[in-house]
């Protein structure tokens, strides 16, 4: 009974810390979120004191202790890194070439990357496809909340898509933890990295929340799962980039690691430099602090959604 009573405890912590952080900035990155456990005459009392910061290391002391895969891990999981930074960094760095001189080597995915700027291609692509879908099924859906019309075998599959929703909601709320607490960050002190955040985290929910309604409102068993198939690959696409884009290139990655990625505590630096500078930034960042709410409060919402839609959607579909 006290270890249930010590695990809610924990998870009330792990959600007021989310709830207190700043997912561009990682503010509480470093905070404790296990309260200090007291013994006294044999019985646990838990004290549970402020949150408390542990001292980062600087980029010098973490730089020894990454090779270049961990530099290369670094940068495909960082969230603030996506398509509009990637191409950041092929019209500051990468249109030098200096690997291609090195190697003698041309890959046509690096030189279009700035050329046809095939990043943001990427990113338009994503997101034209998303609203195609839900205007789509917006037309052709005309019966109602509950309409109660699908077969045994479409409400199972119903059943069974919500079921497998639910337990992936909890990994993406790990994913939103594991992938915001690193010792070495893509240096945010850019609209690229509010852009990417956003939309790493936020259209990620966006499509779990829509393949719920198109999966309820579509009529067509084989269009309901070649739909959920349809939406996971649109959700990886850009995830999916990176990773080939840095499998045929690894010192890319390197480079981009060694260019882009500051410590905690030099970012944090960088940050608050940047917001003292310059106006613009200092609004939108104040202003991306709604829609980063937003994501944190969808992540815990979003089980409690899908395990409404396992009784709500057989029954009703």
């Amino acid at each position: 009974m006290y270890n249930c009573y010590k695990t809610t405890m924990y998870v009330g912590n792990q959600i007021k810390l989310q709830i207190r952080n700043n997912l561009f900035s990682q503010s509480m990155m470093n905070a404790k979120i296990v309260p200090e456990e007291k013994i006294t005459n044999n019985e646990y009392k838990i004290d549970i004191n402020e949150i408390k910061r542990i001292e980062s290391k600087t980029s010098t002391q973490l730089l020894k202790e990454f090779t270049d895969d961990d530099k290369i891990a670094i940068v495909l999981t960082d969230p603030k890194f996506g398509m509009f930074s990637l191409f950041k960094y092929h019209i500051k760095y990468g249109i030098h070439n200096e690997f291609t001189k090195q190697h003698n080597t041309i890959y046509c995915s690096h030189v279009f990357s700035l050329w046809s700027a095939i990043p943001l291609l990427i990113f338009l692509a994503q997101w034209i496809i998303y609203v195609t879908l839900i205007v789509n099924q917006i037309q052709t859906y005309e019966d109602g909340f509950c309409p109660n019309q699908a077969n045994v075998q479409e409400k199972l599959l119903m059943f069974a898509i919500a079921i497998l929703y639910y337990c992936k909601s909890f990994f993406l709320w790990d994913n939103l933890l594991s992938r915001s607490k690193k010792k070495f960050v893509l240096k945010t002190d850019s609209m690229c990295a509010i852009i990417d955040s956003l939309q790493e985290f936020g259209f990620n929910l966006l499509v779990y929340f829509t393949n719920l309604i198109i999966i309820y409102t579509e009529k067509d068993f084989m269009n309901m799962v070649m739909n959920t198939l349809a939406i996971e690959f649109l959700m990886m696409i850009d995830n999916e980039f990176e990773e080939v884009y840095l499998k045929y290139q690894p010192e890319v990655g390197v480079d981009i690691f060694n260019k882009m990625f500051v410590s905690y505590n030099e970012n944090k630096a960088f940050v608050l430099d940047r917001m003292q500078k310059n106006c613009g930034f200092r609004i939108v960042k104040y202003i991306s602090w709604v829609p980063y709410k937003l994501i944190v409060f969808s992540h815990i919402l979003l089980p409690i959604i899908c395990l409404i839609m396992v009784f709500y959607g057989p029954i009703c579909k």
